[in-house]
This record gives structure tokens, sequence and C-alpha cells, in this order.
């Protein structure tokens, strides 16, 4: 087949099937990491946490140690509000547009940061902001509160 391309046709189907590889790969890499960390999750007898998001009645199984506001955003559910949406920081702590309610499992979570402190200080106790906030445990919150 090759035969019949001229150098420069050669080079751009060559080209093009490096691209094809490349993209399977990638795509059939991703799927491997994922199943090795789920492999590696059960050989260590890591726990999981269910999250509930009751506003949206969605419930969301993550592994202890995970995210808060990357767990929400994953799975599609919706932590700003209109300003939220406009001026969030991307989950670096600097906003404080991720604010929700966590109706049960507080005990569950890591200690609120001194960024959480300052910024919630006139709220209720059971506020937190997603980004700053790891789940070690089953865990109810509500968005948007």
């Amino acid at each position: 087949m090759l035969r019949h391309l001229r150098g420069r046709e050669v080079g751009e189907c060559v080209a093009n099937f490096v691209q094809q590889v490349r993209a399977f790969l990638q795509k059939n890499l991703y799927f491997f990491a994922f199943l090795h960390k789920i492999e590696k999750e059960l050989s260590l007898g890591g726990s999981m946490a269910n999250i509930t998001f009751i506003n949206e009645q969605k419930e969301v199984i993550a592994a202890d140690g995970a995210n808060l506001r990357e767990k929400a955003l994953q799975n599609g559910v919706d932590l700003y509000t209109l300003k939220g949406k406009l001026m969030n920081c991307g989950g670096y702590g600097q906003c404080g547009t991720c604010i929700v309610e966590i109706v049960e499992g507080l005990e569950n979570l890591s200690a609120p940061t001194e960024f959480e402190q300052r910024k919630l200080k006139k709220k209720p106790s059971n506020y937190r902001l997603a980004c700053q906030t790891i789940v070690n445990g089953p865990v109810s919150v509500k968005t948007k509160p």
C-alpha cells in the first residue's frame, strides 16, 4: 500500500497512524490505571465512603481521603450559585464559594482549615468549604445552603 504513496503522503499516513495508536493507548492506559487503583484499594483493605447529596438526591461512593468538591463535580453535582460559577477559584480554597452544609457525618471529615475557619466564622459550625474538605466516611451534604 505504501509503495503507491509519495514521500509526503507516507509521512502523513504514518503521522495519522501514530496519532491513532497514541489515542488508543491513552484511553486504555486510563482504563488500566483506573482498574489498578481499584485493585490497590481493595487489596489494601481501604474503605469507601458514601457521600449523599440531599438536594440532588444523589449518592456517590468515594474512597476515603477523597476531596468533597472533586467528587461532587465528577458526579454532576452543582456546588455553585451564580456568583460562584462566575468567580470560583477552581478548588484552591481562595474564594469561599463552594460552601456546603453537612447534615450528617461531620465527624467523618477532615478538620476545618485555617482559611475555612476565617471564611465561615459567622456561619453555623456544620458549614464547610467543599474544596477544603476530605471525606473519610459516610456523610450527607446539602449544597448551596
